[in-house]
């Protein structure tokens, strides 16, 4: 058995690791104390976490949540702000473009979820909601059973990546489409589809479900002014420029989902597809909905051109 330091600020500086780690219950708390050779009542832990806070750094805070009316204590980063940015430095200024708006409640999901990783627990959610991935795209608000395998920043973004039990899929979910998260205590053992969701997370370009199960390679021509940017940030792990013929070319190898189709469209008409075929179908028909959107008067309505074979049933191309 380990001693525990015997100053309080050595016990405190332990206790801070311990929480920026994994969220903790009082009983956990304890026993992490034990593990150590100490005895705290739960007084003198309320003592100890109040005493934390007085020497947490500028950018992390404790923050609190209840799991089955159980009280559970976390470690956090603060987001930052456009108020907040000049304690990073003054000079530069965030713009908050594309940040997400984070409540209570979700920075509460994301404490359970990493304490699920962590520990390899399975979750229950009561429904998932909207369809941000893919994962979603029939819209159902069923129950479900996950085994969390990944917690994700994307985009700025908090997902979780699991295994869920009912479809034996793997799916990737906004943390935003979780309702009512329940930490189960039933081991998730998440090892058996660590490989799955690896594979599966490299096939797509950003985190949204593929088309299909086909991955493809994928040449995108692009205008030279672009290529500097391009080559400088990161777009996928099989990204390659090549000079060919005084031309310059995008090469990927990977599915093809919305993510991919979007991130072609915000580079307007300084790129052209080469390949594949199916790319260029899927690119084109995207372009022909949004022309058709601003020359027609009727109602916009909901559409996924890359779900249930969409292409095989129209006759715009």
């Amino acid at each position: 058995m380990s001693l525990l330091p015997k100053t309080k600020t050595h016990r405190l500086h332990v206790l801070q690791k311990a929480l920026q780690n994994n969220p903790m219950c009082f009983n956990e708390i304890t026993a992490f104390y034990g593990t150590f050779g100490i005895e705290k009542s739960k007084r003198q832990i309320q003592r100890d976490l109040k005493e934390l806070e007085l020497f947490l750094a500028m950018d992390l805070q404790l923050r609190t949540f209840f799991i089955r009316k159980e009280k559970f204590f976390s470690l956090e980063t603060k987001h930052h702000n456009a108020k907040q940015s000049k304690g990073l430095d003054a000079i530069f200024v965030a713009t908050q473009f594309y940040e997400p708006i984070l409540t209570p409640e979700d920075e509460q999901k994301i404490a359970v979820l990493k304490k699920a990783v962590l520990e390899d627990l399975q979750i229950g959610v009561t429904a998932i909601i909207n369809d941000e991935t893919g994962d979603n795209a029939s819209f159902e608000k069923k129950a479900e059973i996950i085994i969390p395998l990944q917690l994700l920043y994307h985009r700025n973004n908090y997902y979780l990546g699991g295994y869920l039990e009912k479809t034996k899929v793997i799916g990737i979910f906004n943390i935003k489409q979780l309702v009512a998260i329940n930490l189960s205590p039933q081991q998730g053992n998440a090892d058996r589809y660590q490989a799955l969701f690896k594979k599966e997370l490299e096939g797509r370009f950003g985190i949204t479900k593929n088309i299909n199960n086909t991955i493809y390679n994928i040449q995108i021509q692009i205008a030279p002014i672009l290529v500097a940017f391009i080559k400088n940030n990161h777009w996928h792990a099989s990204q390659k420029i090549k000079k060919e013929k005084n031309n310059y070319y995008l090469y990927l190898t990977c599915g093809i989902n919305r993510e991919l189709i979007g991130w072609l469209c915000q580079w307007m008409y300084n790129i052209k597809i080469i390949a594949p075929a199916v790319l260029k179908t899927y690119y084109t028909k995207a372009l022909q909905k949004m022309s058709q959107n601003h020359q027609k008067e009727t109602p916009l309505v909901y559409r996924n051109i890359f779900e249930n074979n969409a292409l095989d049933n129209t006759n715009i191309l």
